[in-house]
């Protein structure tokens, strides 16, 4: 064996090989035991963005202790999952095998599993259940550790926990397990009856969920009022690594009840502790103080059943203020036991295991974290960057730390510092550990489909967790799965979760859906409970412009200018779309320059892209690229910014004419980009202009790489992107298409900014669409096409390129027709655009010969 005996924080002690067809059961099971403390490695959760899977995977079995194979119909066909088992034998690594169907062996998996232990999970089996299977995980790790280091003799008690680990542990496999079962893997494990002597698990009740209110400081001691939200945070942590229970977070409390009840409900009071539990959703509140008596903490503690008044516990402990992890510790102990009297499923582990070992470290997080329940976010900031300092390992203080600067748009440091917290996540209860897991994934587009894998774990483990829900809701949005981003931010709403970017967000995805009435609505509603919030009134302003209601918009922009007069970057790029839709040239370009005149990188980046946008719309192209090369250098390191201006650049290079510059510069921002989704739109326009160089093998790769990874991905985006290249590479007229109206068909009803990263595609499929109809010689078709992309709204001011090129489109296809005025009207706006045809030369000459066989027809040039 390899001699390793502690959990390696890398890699892990178990390696769980499975199909990827089985990967929700595999995480099930990954989720069980680690809840036992057995650290796991699991593909993909484990492998790192850029790295090799080949060498990640042999890596991870070489430092694992023995390997559970998730045995079943897709695993055997697994020619992957063959060779992970052959691996494993290969270093001499135990495999225990968890049979989950009827599925037999083929001769190869036969003849390499034929001396390795079995567990039979099939349905009607009755055989061995998860409680076995965590049995006899820990068996084989124990005699993993005996076979590498003999026995010590025992010469005392470190601490009070170790002086009942191995009866805790004993308890937590036979029962734990049992409850982490109807959690998450009793959809897949084969459920227990009456016939057999094992007990089914217990359904969670209103009575299992709970709301922990901040502790009261008795002894009027200042120095140890932080203690009020720390002991509170404690208690959350420690009872949130039961399965069995649902304990509200901080965040989550603070959120759906306002502060002054929840301040209110420290006293006790029956009827405001009647209206907190129904605010907040819970069966069990609880309450508690502390006070400082000569060298010695005291906390109390009291549980109540707010239904019927009924207090079910009501403890006191005591011990020196250095020891208060253990002072809770031992009273969430109690707690679990008053609320599940007949469960043996008590916590494994310290609080110094799943927070930090420096209660100075912890105290400044708290302190950070009170300040941040305040909406005090900068403030917050340095005192979490200091407790980090002090333990670099302190996970919940690194995922605080980024949610803030996340919120403060810090996108850099907020990646550093969920990156952190994912380096440390062994050091979280599992519902805090899937958050990070989720945040870390929901970094790179990538590796979205994995974070709502996580964000889904969370759910499963707390159906409450408000803020699990509104992260789950947002990658859904950028992925552009939109039904499913509606139904989490509806059910966020209908709680009252008071979360910013919960009503935007559900207001933005019901506009995709051309649900106007219900997104209007819904902002309404929160400009009438805050009308004085200035964010509100920028968000209706935002809706009420990108859906042609500029009226309305101006008069929000107005109202938001009163509440924030100093103006914003977001406020003042609505102003700029409001004058666009208005075709006002001169005043969109004022609100680009007031944009270059702010501090703000971000800013700075936006008045140089929409200069170059409206030198598209002045035939400017010398200019637009002067334009996006300022706009890449609007940040002083090259970021997702960076690439996206790249990128900008590489489509106006293309479409100008000029394939073999734009593949190189295409290539700087996938560089720049690796895993965003400016590196899937990079392939694409290299793509495009390999084929358009000749270069048809490699244009068939990186379409290749694309179809990869939309399957992966599952989100409509990537998959249009790949039927877009199919498109432009088709044979014929006809599959070409076909290819685009399929992308054409995978559009929402309204093109809406679903990521910051990503404009909407609509004008550019519409055009596209338009063209392969002409090809095809479907002249209505086309002509439709094209008005379509003409007459919309904020899908045109977005990609003015298509735009004024669909003036054109518009009129082959009515000349085609014989409609010769309506010929002659188009080519006249495309001309009043590009007179000089610095874009497009070809169809520029096109128009003017088309004016001039038309004498008779009078035009109007002006715009």
């Amino acid at each position: 064996m390899n001699g390793k005996t502690a959990t390696d924080a890398k890699h892990g002690r178990v390696f769980i090989s499975h199909s990827n067809k089985d990967h929700a059961q595999a995480m099930a099971l990954c989720s069980m035991l680690e809840q036992q403390g057995i650290s796991c490695w699991i593909a993909p959760r484990d492998i790192n963005p850029g790295a090799s899977w080949a060498s990640t995977i042999i890596e991870a079995i070489s430092h694992c202790d023995i390997m559970v194979l998730l045995f079943s119909e897709h695993a055997n066909a697994s020619r992957q999952v063959l060779r992970e088992v052959e691996r494993a034998l290969q270093r001499d690594r135990k495999i225990l095998t968890y049979r989950i169907d009827d599925t037999s062996p083929q001769a190869d998996m036969e003849y390499f599993l034929s001396t390795e232990q079995w567990l039979d999970a099939r349905p009607g089996s009755g055989q061995h259940g998860p409680r076995e299977l965590a049995q006899s995980v820990q068996r084989l790790l124990n005699e993993s550790e005996a076979a590498v280091r003999p026995p010590k003799p025992v010469t005392g008690m470190a601490n009070r926990k170790a002086a009942v680990g191995p009866r805790r542990w004993q308890i937590g496999v036979m029962f734990a397990v049992l409850l982490s079962l109807a959690v998450v893997i009793w959809n897949w494990v084969p459920r227990l009856d009456s016939a057999t002597d094992q007990t089914a698990p217990l359904a969670l009740s209103d009575l299992q969920s709970i709301a922990v209110l901040p502790f009261e400081n008795r002894s009027q001691t200042a120095s140890i009022d932080w203690l009020s939200t720390a002991l509170a945070d404690m208690v959350i942590t420690d009872l949130s690594q039961s399965q069995s229970l649902r304990v509200l977070s901080n965040q989550e409390l603070y959120s759906t009840v306002s502060q002054e009840l929840i301040m209110a409900g420290t006293i006790a009071a029956p009827a405001k502790l009647e209206q907190l539990a129904s605010e907040a959703g819970v069966g069990a509140v609880l309450s508690g103080s502390y006070a400082q008596l000569g060298e010695r903490l005291q906390v109390s503690l009291a549980l109540t059943d707010v239904s019927s008044g009924q207090l079910l516990l009501s403890r006191r402990n005591a011990g020196p203020p250095d020891e208060v992890f253990d002072i809770v510790d031992d009273l969430t102990q109690e707690v679990r036991v008053a609320l599940r009297p007949n469960s043996m499923d008590m916590l494994d582990r310290d609080l110094k295991d799943v927070t930090t070992d420096s209660l100075a470290a912890y105290r400044l997080y708290v302190e950070g974290l009170q300040l941040d329940l305040q909406l005090k976010r900068e403030a917050a900031i340095p005192l979490l960057e200091r407790a980090v300092e002090l333990d670099p390992g302190f996970a919940m203080a690194h995922a605080r730390l980024g949610w803030i600067q996340e919120n403060l748009g810090r996108v850099n440091d907020s990646s550093s510092s969920f990156d952190a917290a994912f380096a440390h996540r062994e050091r979280l209860p599992a519902r805090e550990r899937y958050l990070v897991e989720g945040l870390h994934f929901a970094q790179s587009w990538d590796r979205y489909h994995l974070a709502v894998e996580s964000f889904e774990a969370a759910l499963a483990l707390d159906p409450s967790l408000h803020s699990g829900r509104h992260q789950l809701a947002t990658v859904l949005a950028k992925m552009e799965r939109v039904d499913g981003a509606i139904e989490h931010w509806q059910r966020l709403r209908e709680i009252g979760y008071d979360y910013p970017g919960v009503e935007s967000g559900l207001a933005n995805m019901l506009y995709a859906r051309d649900r106007e009435a219900e997104a209007e609505r819904v902002l309404l509603e929160a400009a009438r409970r805050q009308p004085d919030n200035a964010a509100v009134r920028l968000a209706l302003s935002w809706y009420y412009v990108n859906a042609g209601k500029l009226d309305d918009g101006q008069r929000q922009i107005a109202l938001a200018r009163e509440l924030e007069p100093a103006g914003s970057s977001f406020l003042t790029q609505t102003e700029y779309r409001a004058a666009l839709l208005q075709r006002d040239l001169d005043a969109a370009q004022a609100r680009s320059d007031d944009l270059l005149t702010m501090p703000d990188p971000y800013a700075q980046w936006l008045g140089h892209t929409n200069a170059a946008n409206l030198q598209v719309l002045e035939d400017q192209l010398t200019a637009t690229l002067e334009q996006l090369q300022e706009a890449e250098e609007a940040y002083d390191s090259e970021n997702a910014f960076t690439a996206m201006a790249q990128l900008h650049r590489a489509r106006v290079l293309l479409e100008s004419g000029s394939p073999q510059a734009a593949a190189s510069v295409a290539q700087e921002a996938f560089t720049v980009s690796a895993g965003s989704w400016v590196s899937w739109e990079a392939l694409f326009i290299m793509a495009r202009a390999f084929w358009a160089q000749g270069q048809a093998e490699q244009a068939a790769e990186l379409t290749d790489q694309l179809r990869t990874q939309a399957e992966l991905d599952g989100g409509p985006a990537l998959h249009r992107l790949a039927l877009r290249l199919e498109g432009y590479m088709a044979a014929d007229p006809q599959r070409a298409v076909d290819a685009f109206e399929a992308a054409a068909e995978q559009l929402t009803e309204n093109g809406v900014q679903f990521h910051f990263q990503r404009l909407p595609d609509h004008a550019q499929t519409w055009y596209e669409l338009g063209q392969a109809y002409l090809r095809d010689e479907r002249y209505e078709d086309a002509a439709t096409q094209f008005q379509q992309l003409i007459d919309s709204q904020i899908e045109r001011i977005m990609a003015p390129l298509y735009y004024v090129r669909a003036y054109h489109g518009l009129g082959m296809s009515h000349a085609a027709l014989g409609n010769t005025q309506a010929a002659a009207d188009a080519y006249a706006q495309f001309l009043s655009y590009w007179p000089r045809g610095t874009f497009d030369s070809e169809r520029v000459q096109e128009a003017h010969a088309f004016m001039r066989d038309n004498p008779q027809l009078t035009q109007t040039l002006a715009r």
